[in-house]
């Protein structure tokens, strides 16, 4: 299993998806209606009997990987985490390990693709993994989707793609822009959007870079102390260490081996300068 879990989780999704369909055959012949789809049960067939083919050889690979030395598996999937591919394919070659290095270019590349608001490839990807998946999630990249299409006014996108999607009837605002400004408008009628916490700590941050300014404004200051011994008023230092009492009091280690005070039976914290 430590050397399969991507394999493995992709076992599981075929077998969930597989099984779901099953459920469906076996509901529609329960109600008397399986005649009715003769020619996708065809399809069906077909699917389930690739399904379980792909199910075989995913056993027969996590069988093959329990070969592998385990270190070196580590160090090639280490890589292929890190993006490191060209050096991930020299060592499995080397090694003749099957690493996992197709589903994390695959990963990454859908990835890179939230930079660029390209959603579908990723809506497809989580739809042909949705076992894996809450529907709240598939849901918020719908949503997240539809609101990128929005910002760049591809409105008649949105509007086909709301037509084979379920989006919160409270993103639909977006697709008008005078009601966006209506809302803008109101908001700001009443300083709402100025973010006033926010204003407030970039005008401060700003201050500390003026003269004037930053004299007002409260922040730690280093300060250059000197720490005398209570006893004898000797500086504590490197050669004179310090020793802090439960009353806060701080004696200096020449004082207290004068004295004898550390001999007698004494727990105090000793301090140490960085």
């Amino acid at each position: 299993m430590d050397l399969s879990i991507i394999l493995e989780f992709k076992k599981i999704n075929i077998i969930k998806n597989t099984r779901r369909t099953i459920d469906k055959l076996i509901l529609l012949r329960s109600q008397n209606k399986l005649s009715n789809y003769k020619e996708k049960l065809v399809k069906l067939k077909e699917l389930i009997n690739k399904n379980i083919d792909e199910i075989e050889h995913l056993n027969f690979l996590i069988k093959n990987r329990n070969t592998y030395d385990v270190s070196m598996f580590y160090i090639i999937e280490f890589l292929n985490i890190n993006q490191c591919f060209y050096t991930s394919e020299m060592l499995s070659k080397k090694y003749k390990i099957t690493s996992d290095i197709q589903f994390y270019k695959e990963i990454y590349s859908l990835l890179d693709k939230l930079h660029t608001d390209d959603f579908l490839d990723i809506l497809k990807f989580m739809k042909d993994y949705k076992s894996l998946f809450k529907p709240s999630n598939i849901q918020q990249i719908k949503n997240d989707y539809f609101l990128s299409l929005c910002h760049s006014s591809k409105f008649k996108n949105c509007l086909s793609f709301i037509r084979n999607n379920n989006i919160d009837k409270k993103l639909l605002i977006y697709l008008n822009e005078n009601l966006m400004k209506t809302r803008e408008m109101i908001l700001n009628a009443f300083g709402i959007s100025s973010f006033r916490l926010q204003k407030r700590i970039e005008y401060g941050i700003m201050s500390f870079k003026t003269k004037h300014c930053s004299k007002e404004v409260p922040y730690n200051h280093i300060e250059h102390s000197l720490i005398l011994c209570k006893g004898s008023g000797d500086l504590i230092n490197h050669e004179n260490s310090g020793y802090a009492f439960k009353n806060g009091n701080v004696y200096g280690e020449k004082y207290l081996q004068d004295n004898n005070i550390l001999d007698e039976g004494t727990n105090p914290r000793k301090l140490y300068f960085m």
